[in-house]
C-alpha cells in the first residue's frame, strides 16, 4: 500500500498532500509514502466508531462480538449473523470504537505532528470530523504555499 500510495502522490503535480485513513495499516503506509514522495503532508485519521448499546450494556467491538457469539446456542454462522446485537456492535462509520490498533496509530500520528491536533479521536459521525478534515486541507494549503515543513506545526 505505500508503494501505490507513494506513486499515486508522484504521479500527481501536486505541492502538498493529504491522506486518509484509519486502519493500523493504512495510516503507517500512507505516512511512509508521503515521506518517500517528500511532500508536506497532513494526514486525517476517519476516527473511530461510536459505541453501541444492548440491554443497557455499552458494547466493544470485537471484544464483546466473541463473547456474545460464544454465549448464542447454538453458535451456527447463521444464528450469528441473524443475531440482534449485531447491528448494535458497529453502530456507525469509522475504526473499531476500542483503543486498539487503529486508535493507537491514529495517536501516534498526532503526537508525530502529521495530523491536527485532537483529530485522532473525534468519532467518525460527528460534524467535528468534517470540520477538522476543512482546517486539514487548509494546512496543507499553506504547508504548499510556504514550501514545507514536511509536518503539521499547530
Amino acid at each position: 500500500m505505500a508503494m501505490d500510495t507513494e506513486e499515486m502522490i508522484r504521479a500527481q503535480p501536486m505541492d502538498s498532500v493529504v491522506v486518509i485513513g484509519g486502519c493500523d495499516k493504512t495510516l503507517p503506509a500512507q505516512i511512509m509514502a508521503a515521506v518517500s514522495a517528500d511532500l508536506p503532508t497532513v494526514v486525517i485519521p476517519v476516527g473511530p466508531m461510536v459505541v453501541g448499546h444492548h440491554k443497557g450494556e455499552v458494547l466493544g467491538a470485537c471484544t464483546d462480538c466473541r463473547r456474545l457469539w460464544a454465549n448464542s446456542a447454538p453458535a451456527k454462522s447463521t444464528r450469528r449473523r441473524s443475531m440482534p446485537v449485531n447491528g448494535r456492535l458497529a453502530p456507525s462509520v469509522g475504526t473499531c470504537m476500542v483503543m486498539g490498533t487503529a486508535s493507537t496509530m491514529a495517536c501516534i500520528t498526532e503526537a508525530l505532528g502529521l495530523s491536527l491536533p485532537m483529530s485522532a479521536t473525534i468519532p467518525a459521525p460527528h460534524a467535528e470530523r468534517f470540520r477538522s478534515a476543512e482546517a486539514s486541507g487548509k494546512v496543507a494549503a499553506a504547508m504548499a504555499m510556504a514550501k514545507g515543513p514536511r509536518r503539521v506545526n499547530c
